[in-house]
């Protein structure tokens, strides 16, 4: 039980040792392919290349970027992060990782086995006091007894079978516990997250009722204005926090030239938090879902959405101006 215990403690130490660096490689490797995935997303299917100054340029010849400090990212390039997750892009790396795991902690259920045999094994027959004497002269004939010399057989043990399955218990219930660890702590998260966000439908519709009130009557004699409208957001964007972030936030920014009835919707795969500063329209708290009906002054405003998840958004925005 000594070196059972011994040679577990030690492949663990090492086993921690190496895990620190591995596991920043990883952690830098989940936050570049998520960068590479929200810009991705972002620049649709017609862009070129992305500049280092973040202009997006819709050449893929020569000089492209020329004036923006050279190409950073090509867009075939990004397109494939959009289609593809991080675990598939990774899946030799972390096969390799599980059977570099599994094949060292092998070695040691092997290293307990060999040397439990060793000191557990029997000799079945003992050479006689003479034969001794010339095996340990390394002669393979006894010229007193008459005989060959031989090393004794030995008889096997069940110890050293069962020190290996002792061993081999012990490993696999540790990474049982461990792995069984991380999938409760996940589930936890999501489940404290789900429950923290409250429901969208009750609070998505009131914002509108107020358009009635301003209706002209029907049986008035002036015809009502037609408005001229301008479509201000019209984006499908997904929201994706970084490893070590809390939250990922997209902005719009759109001007008004002169005051307009801002109307519009949002949807989210996630509970998102929508505003649209200064002064406009707030969710006040993360839903799913609402319309945007609001009048705003001339001026350059930005809409934000915020999620603290991974989320599909479609936003809807557009302006009505009176003739």
């Amino acid at each position: 039980m000594e070196r059972l215990l011994k040679t577990f403690l030690i492949q663990t130490v090492v086993v921690v040792v190496l895990a620190i660096p591995t596991s920043l490689y990883l952690r830098s490797d989940y936050n570049d392919f998520s960068e590479k995935q929200r810009l991705a997303f972002s620049i649709g299917s017609t862009v070129g290349a992305v500049c280092e100054d973040g202009w997006k340029s819709f050449s893929t010849g020569r000089g492209t970027c020329s004036s923006h400090h050279g190409v950073k990212f090509w867009g075939e390039y990004l397109r494939h992060f959009a289609s593809t997750t991080w675990a598939s892009e990774n899946a030799i790396f972390i096969f390799f990782l599980f059977a570099g795991l599994v094949g060292w902690y092998g070695y040691g259920a092997n290293y307990v086995y060999k040397k439990t045999e060793k000191e557990t094994a029997v000799p079945i027959l003992s050479p006689s006091e003479c034969c001794k004497e010339s095996l340990a002269s390394g002669h393979s004939f006894c010229f007193k007894c008459g005989v060959a010399v031989s090393e004794p057989e030995l008889q096997p043990s069940p110890a050293p079978l069962l020190a290996m399955t002792a061993y081999l218990f012990m490993t696999s219930t540790m990474f049982a516990v461990i792995g069984l660890g991380v999938l409760g702590f996940i589930a936890a998260a999501a489940s404290a997250q789900d429950n923290s966000d409250p429901s969208p439908v009750a609070t998505a519709t009131p914002v509108s009722t107020p358009v009635a009130t301003t209706a002209t009557p029907v049986n008035t004699p002036t015809p009502k204005p037609t408005p001229v409208s301008q479509v201000l957001i019209d984006a499908n964007d997904v929201l994706s926090p970084a490893y070590t972030e809390d939250s990922d936030t997209h902005t719009y920014r759109f001007h008004l030239s002169k005051t307009a009835h801002i109307r519009g919707s949002f949807s989210a795969s996630r509970n998102v938090v929508v505003e649209i500063s200064p002064s406009g329209y707030s969710s006040k708290e993360a839903i799913s879902s609402d319309t945007i009906d609001a009048t705003l002054a001339a001026g350059t405003y930005e809409l934000r959405v915020t999620s603290s998840r991974v989320a599909n958004v479609n936003v809807h925005l557009t302006a009505f101006f009176e003739q």
